[in-house]
């Protein structure tokens, strides 16, 4: 159930360990297949041939006394005593971590606080604003220049579409959520 991984790269002809953790189902390919997620590891994985290593164990303690094991043994690239990745000593974490309602309750009270609620009277005069507001055509030609180049570009009129019809019905669900 639990398993100990070590991600290798190739690099100079040679597999390098760059990255030990401790895992339980997918979590070993987090790393490499969260490709919004900008990590040095991520992209390291991105920009090198690699390969995945396993060494399932018993328990989860022991998946994580042997990362702690591993990462002795390799040595940490931050404290320049070998090449890896990792950022603590391991053997710390916790597997199908649940927070109790009342530490999410706190969370999202903390977050919401931070965000402006708005009345509907606010995003009414918000929207009445920006009706018919337009865009100088320097503007335009900068943005039109900036976009020059990019994946948008080459994508077909169809593709574009749904994008766009995505796109409004996010927008039209982002200012119900918030009026």
């Amino acid at each position: 159930m639990f398993y100990t991984y070590v991600w290798l790269i190739l690099k100079d002809e040679r597999w390098t360990p760059i990255y030990v953790g401790k895992g339980k189902g997918n979590r070993a390919y987090d790393h490499r297949d969260k490709t919004n997620r900008k990590s040095h590891l991520g992209n390291t994985l991105r920009k090198y041939p690699h390969h995945l290593v396993q060494h399932w164990q018993d328990s989860e303690d022991d998946a994580f006394a042997y990362e702690r094991l591993l990462i002795r043994c390799y040595g940490r690239a931050d404290l320049n005593l070998g090449p890896l990745l990792n950022k603590t000593d391991g053997g710390e974490g916790s597997s199908g971590l649940v927070f109790p309602q009342s530490a999410r309750e706190a969370l999202r009270r903390h977050f919401t606080g931070r965000k402006v609620q708005k009345t509907p009277q606010a995003c009414e005069n918000i929207r009445a604003a920006m009706v018919g507001h337009k865009l100088s055509e320097q503007t335009k030609q900068k943005i039109s220049a900036a976009l020059v180049g990019r994946p948008a570009a080459k994508r077909s009129p169809e593709t574009r579409a749904k994008m766009a019809a995505a796109k409004r019905r996010y927008w039209a669900a982002k200012k119900a959520k918030l009026c």
